[in-house]
């Protein structure tokens, strides 16, 4: 694989580069079944239910606190369910309702906790504007606290890094130049941003490139993971710079271009679906099978430099997953579980490791 270099920040240091150059080429597993011996520890893992059915149509993210735990998704009425982490049996409550008017989110693409006991921030991709709102006070209209600078076109996903910084994962990589990969801003200015991109030229493509991001909760580190395709990325966030710190590929990411799109191949293999991190951890949810082929999800354990620590062999289908960040070995998760008819229902459960 080609390194193919970009606009980073002000600088990439030579040792990030290293770093991330060197464990790109030294991965050998070229398929899921390999993605074992990567790891020094695998372990069978059972998720404990902790939900009845939810009415929800996609999960698209998550997060806990030391309280609630948020999900994304579509739920009848919102766009946010909330439950208590002390009785998660009991029906959620929704907030944050879809709209365009005051306080209301037009395509909402992430939800994280806040600063403060029962904040959560929902970042609405439609309108660019981050909301935050309070499970505790019942906020009928979130606030917006920011909203994209007219210089970044546009926004994926953002995580708030803390000291009103943000994390922008940019959305649009088919123009020339390109628009920017990842930016940190305040307010209205764009502190550094980075745009490298360690797979071949003939891979940039949205769908590849854009993967999951977990943050971590001090905000100095932050890791993405493809959703086709095995290659995980890790970053560290300085004063004013952005530095790849390491880099695994579990299994190759197999695409072809049709007409002006890249597709995933008919064989290609489902990367992550789901990222989480603490401050020690970055947590990721992949298959490594073929789409039509999907069954129960795997989570993978790197210490920030990209260093394996574990990896989990779970029971179900995956959709999204967060760490507790007041108890690191408990992972909270949205899975699939089926019934003696046979029959998917989706569930709120947790792993603890």
């Amino acid at each position: 694989m080609k390194l193919i270099q970009g606009l980073i920040c002000r600088s990439l240091s030579l040792t990030g580069m290293a770093i991330l150059v060197g464990s790109l080429a030294s991965c050998t597993p070229h398929n899921a079944s390999g993605s074992a011996e990567a790891f020094p520890s695998v372990k069978d893992a059972q998720w404990e239910v902790l939900s009845d059915d939810l009415e929800i149509y996609g999960a698209q993210d998550m997060s806990v606190d030391d309280r609630y735990v948020y999900v994304l998704g579509k739920p009848v009425g919102g766009e946010v369910m909330i439950f208590e982490k002390s009785h998660p049996e009991k029906a959620p409550h929704i907030m944050v309702r879809r709209g365009q008017g005051p306080g209301e989110v037009v395509n909402a693409s992430g939800v994280e906790r806040g600063e403060n006991p029962g904040e959560f921030l929902v970042f609405d991709v439609e309108t660019g504007k981050m909301l935050r709102a309070n499970a505790i006070a019942d906020s009928v209209y979130p606030e917006a606290v920011f909203a994209l600078p007219r210089n970044v076109l546009s926004g994926r996903r953002i995580r708030y890094l803390g000291q009103d910084r943000y994390l922008v994962q940019g959305n649009d990589l088919l123009t020339q130049p390109l628009s920017g990969r990842y930016f940190i801003v305040s307010g209205d200015t764009i502190e550094c941003r980075y745009d490298n991109y360690p797979l071949d030229e003939d891979l940039w493509d949205l769908q590849l490139l854009h993967g999951h991001l977990a943050v971590s909760p001090d905000g100095r580190n932050f890791a993405t993971g493809n959703v086709f395709g095995g290659l995980v990325e890790f970053f560290h966030i300085n004063d004013t710079s952005i530095t790849a710190t390491g880099a695994v590929d579990l299994f190759p990411t197999l695409v072809s271009k049709q007409g002006w799109v890249y597709k995933p191949d008919d064989n290609a293999l489902v990367g992550f679906v789901s990222m989480t991190a603490d401050n020690q951890s970055v947590y990721g949810t992949f298959y490594g099978t073929p789409m039509d082929s999907i069954t129960a999800g795997h989570i993978a354990k790197w210490d920030w430099s990209g260093k394996p620590i574990k990896l989990f062999n779970t029971d179900k289908r995956i959709h999204q997953i967060a760490v507790d960040p007041t108890d690191s070995q408990t992972i909270y998760g949205i899975i699939s579980d089926e019934d003696k008819a046979g029959e998917q229902s989706i569930k709120l459960a947790k792993i603890v490791q």
